[in-house]
């Protein structure tokens, strides 16, 4: 807002509600603009919890997109809120006619529109969108703003709402490359489009030390070192990445600025005549052309023309300025269209007709001892991004002579040293999609109108929520959508946990907790799924109803010797077979306070995280409900086979087919130092953990699993224990195997006196189960693995 402010402040992140006078204390126009910005705040908030981002009134909503055939797109009266800013449209107009929208020669008006759609035949769409932003307007803009007793001075600006409807042609929506799906609407597709990013760039302001020589008047010893309070306004002009972008900069935040009455070459006439030198106009000086065309054509609020006065009028009755235009230009405005001379305050070799380049990272001098850094370089080493900016972002910078500073970082700001521009917000809503269609004596402008609008009803015809008592679900024991073994469902079974009052007094059994197994059908259907229906035992204690497979134990030993093997086949490609849990809302009920209450278990699907083998899962949101009579639960979970050990196979992975013979190798002390391995292929030596014994399970794992390896004396005694130690061992995630180092670290059965025993030793290799079906299995019998002792060796003395 280019106003002459004494600065601008406002952070909805600190909640202030109002601003309170104090009795005795200075007005300023801040505090009494803060109020503003707080309650426009509060009401766009309101707005948009209550309407939503985009909405107009059922009994007046406006801007409906017509097109009659008259070559022409209407635009029907009304109202509509976007972003919480509404938006009135008087009455119907064209949107040729629009009274904030100039379309420039050269760019498309609703008949160019139309002829490029019905040359695309069906090809391509016209989009049509309403934007919104709001504009600071004074005397300048609205005469009414003047007081005719105050003569030329001017008292309080507006804020205005400006709206333009415009309209693109694009494409026709296509579906996805390699999708089944149908291609989205053209309203889905505008909905889905995203907002332009926002700008990335930053600037820091700062201020020096004094100069190295200074005038007759006092020099402050540091900082700023201005005679007058101001407010500086450093804006972009030209728009781009940091090394395109260009910037100007007020000392009076742009507010400087006159309308022009009449242009002659590179002269214009302005009225009405500056007020003072101060707040006027001198040779040097440079300020920026625009008129209407500038901020309400495609794309809106661009930038005008900046040019350095040359020359000034001798009177002020009739004031000119002549401009430094080249000769192969002329000053393109038009008096007409509310065209305008707006000061800015730079000088010096830098500046240019399109502005004084930033200069990322190296400080630029304005005056007064204040400097400004764009994209300063960060403190840490990181690869810094390169800033983008928009023109029309701009920064405030207070300057106070009180002090000799300036407020950096503002009042109302993040405290960041770099603080990123304010930029003109300009919101866009979907309106409507214009389709080709050939002409008829009912269509004759060839077109048909999707609306895109959003409607809503006013809040006195919305009947309140009547309150539904029911029975809600509002936990469940197992993990929705992941992966449980057999072996912890047989001992955990299910439960699902109700509301604690009402409690179920209903009969419970398969018919209303149904639990449904669906069993993957062989190659080359595997595809394909059989449900089978499983009658547990259904039991409910206070509000916890539980499911569990079966009571009976041999029952049960047939049923999960009859289950294993069919859940094992597609295990090995950690495709699962799926149990659904299904409770129906109108069979599950309860005595209520006036009427029976019945389940309202719909609970909704969300994102749940990875299950246990990695793939991604479906989470339930409860507490269940949706405030309905009854409504069923739904929930699922995945079941893998008892995971068990199927091979135990030592090996020596030197020899990996020598015979599981060895010959402990030990010191004149008895200590083992290493392995004397005997067999077909020559006889070598191994270090003491030289073998390994590989552990097999019979599918892939869910997550590491631990695996314990026991060694045992073939012959069932104790003889040998703790001759082989095994070493700590886990099948990672996703394997079907671990090989677990064997340290023989005993001389078994030296006895003096009498020869080395050999010891006959079996492997056997177990995981965690919550059952065991089957045990582990072992090395085969007729291949143990033996270890025969050793004397120590006798050290000779020779003398």
């Amino acid at each position: 807002m280019q106003g002459d402010f004494s600065q601008i402040r406002f952070n909805r992140g600190k909640n202030y509600t109002a601003v309170l006078e104090q009795q005795g204390r200075v007005a300023l126009d801040a505090d009494a603009n803060e109020q503003q910005f707080i309650d426009a705040y509060e009401s766009q908030t309101r707005t948009i919890d209550a309407v939503g981002q985009y909405g107009g009134p059922a009994a007046d909503a406006g801007f409906q997109i017509m097109v009659p055939g008259d070559n022409e797109i209407h635009i029907g009266p009304g109202r509509y809120y976007v972003n919480g800013l509404l938006c009135e449209n008087p009455a119907d107009v064209t949107y040729d006619a629009q009274p904030y929208l100039i379309i420039p020669p050269g760019q498309p008006d609703a008949g160019s529109l139309l002829s490029q759609l019905n040359a695309a035949a069906g090809k391509s769409v016209i989009q049509v969108w309403l934007q919104v932003w709001q504009r600071l307007q004074t005397a300048l803009d609205d005469p009414c703003l003047r007081e005719p007793a105050l003569g030329q001075a001017d008292t309080t600006a507006r804020l205005q709402t400006v709206w333009q409807v415009v309209a693109d042609v694009v494409l026709a929506p296509q579906p996805q490359p390699g999708s089944t799906d149908s291609a989205p609407s053209c309203c889905q597709e505008m909905y889905a489009t995203p907002a332009p990013p926002p700008s990335t760039g930053t600037m820091l302001a700062s201020t020096t030390g004094p100069a190295a020589e200074c005038g007759c008047g006092p020099v402050a010893a540091a900082g700023y070192q201005g005679i007058e309070n101001q407010l500086y306004r450093v804006e972009i002009h030209n728009g781009g990445s940091e090394r395109e972008a260009t910037f100007k900069w007020s000392r009076e935040n742009g507010s400087v600025v006159t309308a022009i009455s009449k242009v002659s070459g590179s002269t214009v006439w302005v009225s009405p005549p500056p007020p003072d030198t101060n707040l006027g106009f001198q040779v040097g000086q440079w300020v920026e052309l625009t008129d209407d065309t500038f901020e309400l054509g495609q794309p809106a609020n661009g930038p005008g023309n900046l040019y350095q006065i040359l020359g000034t009028s001798p009177t002020d009755t009739d004031p000119f300025f002549t401009l430094d235009v080249p000769a192969d230009q002329t000053l393109s405005v038009d008096p007409a269209k509310n065209a305008r001379m707006r000061r800015w305050d730079m000088s010096g070799p830098a500046v240019t007709p399109t502005g004084i380049p930033l200069s990322p990272g190296s400080a630029i001098d304005l005056e007064n001892g204040i400097q400004v850094t764009f994209d300063p370089q960060p403190t840490s080493p990181v690869l810094r991004p390169i800033g983008t900016y928009q023109s029309g972002d701009y920064w405030t910078i207070p300057a106070r002579t009180a002090t000799g500073q300036i407020e950096w970082p503002p009042c109302g700001s993040d405290e960041n040293p770099a603080q990123r521009p304010t930029s003109i917000q300009v919101f866009r809503a979907p309106l409507a999609c214009i389709h080709y269609a050939p002409p008829t004596d009912a269509n004759p402008s060839g077109a048909t109108v999707d609306e895109c609008r959003k409607i809503f009803n006013p809040l006195t015809t919305i009947a309140p929520p009547t309150t539904v008592e029911a029975l809600h679900v509002t936990g469940i024991s197992w993990v929705n959508d992941d992966v449980v073994t057999l072996d912890a469902l047989v001992v955990s079974g299910l439960t699902i946990t109700l509301d604690l009052a009402p409690t179920p007094d209903c009969p419970l059994s398969g018919a209303n907790v149904i639990v449904t197994l669906e069993l993957l059908q062989s190659a080359p259907f595997d595809m394909l799924r059989t449900a089978t229906v499983f009658d547990g035992a259904v039991a409910l204690t206070g509000s916890v109803i539980t499911w569990k497979l079966q009571a009976n134990v041999d029952v049960m030993t047939r049923l999960i010797e009859t289950l294993n093997p069919l859940l094992l086949p597609n295990a090995l490609d950690r495709q699962w077979v799926r149990m659904r849990i299904r409770l129906p809302g109108q069979l599950i009920y309860a005595t209520g306070s006036a009427a029976p209450a019945y389940l309202d278990g719909r609970a909704l699907g969300k994102p749940g995280g990875n299950r246990l083998d990695g793939t991604p899962r479906i989470g339930l949101n409860l507490p269940s409900g949706g405030n309905e009579v009854a409504t069923d639960f739904d929930g699922w979970l995945n079941v893998a086979p008892i995971l068990q050990v199927v091979a135990v196979n030592v090996v020596n992975p030197r020899y990996p087919g020598d015979p599981l013979t060895v010959t402990v190798i030990v010191d004149f002390a008895g200590g083992v130092t290493g392995l004397f391995v005997t067999g077909t292929n020559p006889q070598h030596t191994l270090p003491t953990n030289g073998l390994q014994a590989l552990v097999s399970v019979n599918y892939p794992v869910l997550a590491e699993t631990p695996v314990t390896v026991d060694v045992l004396n073939i012959d069932g005694t104790t003889n040998g224990a703790g001759t082989i130690v095994p070493a700590p061992a886990s099948i990672p995630a996703g394997g079907t195997s671990v090989s677990v180092p064997l340290n023989v670290v005993g001389n078994p059965g030296v006895v003096p006196g009498q020869p080395p025993t050999a010891f006959k030793f079996s492997i056997t290799a177990s995981v965690p189960a919550q059952i065991r079906w089957p045990t582990g299995a072992s090395t085969n019998p007729n291949t143990p693995l033996v270890v025969t002792g050793a004397l120590p060796t006798v050290p000779i003395r020779i003398e």
